[in-house]
């Protein structure tokens, strides 16, 4: 017999992100002993297994909106729950378990995606010169996000880098923090050969430019004596943020050319993977990095810091080019030497696409089937 499971999260038809993406994946797969319910505020139409979350207008207008969501949440999960009777309630992020009642709480895992909560209080939490507003705005979620991590029956961590910050930070015995690596859609981002050539156009994508380390990036950059010859592929940046970008540019005095496209859908990102020579991520701090993993199955090599779950995406650095966290000077050197010796771009590519397999979808869906026990 199938457990029962509800799925509860604010992304279901638009995906912005990787839980929303993790979303899509629960609902194209068939799983063995699994029926997932899914609840939503994007739902508009109760079926079988889909549910409406609806939070008035009003509610949306107020200003501790994550709050006002989570209350909502609750009230349909606990309809719900006394007609279908869940074995399990899995929440994509902290905001869904709060104000589950103890009996629900008890049957409920929490995903933990990110380690901006985690690590607060630590010295690579406070990099990015992040605002005060923000700086409290995280120092309230770490509380919050702790509680409903602690009152759950287990959490779910995105890599084993987290499962570990969890046990560490938030206390938590270790068969309480369960493992369950995001997926890649190895069929949709497919493997391309490509020609052995010095790299002349590289690709970054990140929301957080500051968090991504684009800043570092334009710093080795101006510092290489083919920089004139480069071409930056700057995506993910939100259109209010373009100018600081140009700015950005113009300060770290790069020759080369520098091209800010903005937020991408998902067609347009495998059509970048497709033209780029490398893709970028220097992040000062990343729990996870599935851009990279994206990146990896198009057969696009990957340069990035060695920050938080990025040793796991990139195999200790036998899977990408992997620097020190904040090294421009390694940055340099492993620029140079890839400019110099263009045939390692193919080894690594060719390394990667091995390693992602770890994160396709065919394995999520084994993992989920495997993440509830028994009762």
């Amino acid at each position: 017999m199938k457990k029962k499971i509800a799925f509860l999260t604010s992304q279901f038809n638009e995906v912005k992100s990787g839980p929303g993406r993790f979303t899509e994946y629960l609902r194209s797969l068939e799983f063995e002993n699994l029926e997932i319910h899914f609840f939503s505020n994007q739902i508009t139409r109760d079926t079988a297994t889909e549910h409406p979350v609806t939070i008035p207008k009003w509610a949306q207008k107020f200003p501790l909106t994550s709050l006002m969501r989570a209350f909502f949440f609750n009230r349909a999960v606990r309809k719900k729950d006394g007609v279908l009777a869940f074995d399990y309630i899995l929440a994509a992020d902290y905001t869904m378990a709060m104000f589950l009642d103890r009996n629900l709480l008890q049957k409920t895992a929490v995903m933990v995606n990110d380690d901006n909560f985690l690590l607060i209080y630590s010295k690579e939490g406070k990099r990015g010169n992040i605002s005060l507003r923000r700086l409290w705005s995280r120092k309230l979620g770490y509380f919050l996000e702790r509680n409903a991590v602690r009152s759950s029956a287990f959490s779910v961590a995105n890599s084993l880098y987290t499962k570990h910050l969890i046990e560490k930070i938030y206390e938590m015995p270790p068969e309480k923090a369960v493992l369950l690596y995001k997926a890649v859609d190895l069929s949709y981002f497919e493997y391309q050969e490509r020609s052995v050539a010095p790299p002349r156009r590289f690709l970054f994508v990140k929301n957080d430019w500051k968090r991504g380390g684009l800043d570092l990036i334009l710093s080795a950059f101006s510092q290489l004596s083919f920089q004139d010859k480069i071409q930056l592929i700057i995506a993910g940046i939100s259109p209010e943020e373009e100018t600081q970008i140009t700015q950005l540019i113009s300060e770290t005095r790069f020759k080369g050319k520098a091209d800010v496209v903005g937020l991408l859908n998902r067609e347009k990102l495998k059509s970048e993977f497709r033209q780029a020579d490398v893709f970028l991520n220097f992040s000062r701090q990343e729990a996870l990095g599935v851009s990279c993993l994206e990146a990896m199955s198009s057969g696009l090599p990957v340069l990035a810091s060695d920050a938080g779950g990025l040793k796991e995406v990139l195999q200790n650095g036998k899977a990408g080019f992997m620097i020190p966290a904040g090294d421009v000077s390694a940055l340099v050197h492993c620029l140079n030497d890839i400019n110099a010796h263009p045939e390692k771009l193919q080894e690594n590519a060719k390394a990667a696409i091995k390693h992602v397999e770890t994160f396709s979808v065919q394995r999520l869906q084994t993992n989920m089937n495997q993440l509830f026990p028994d009762k």
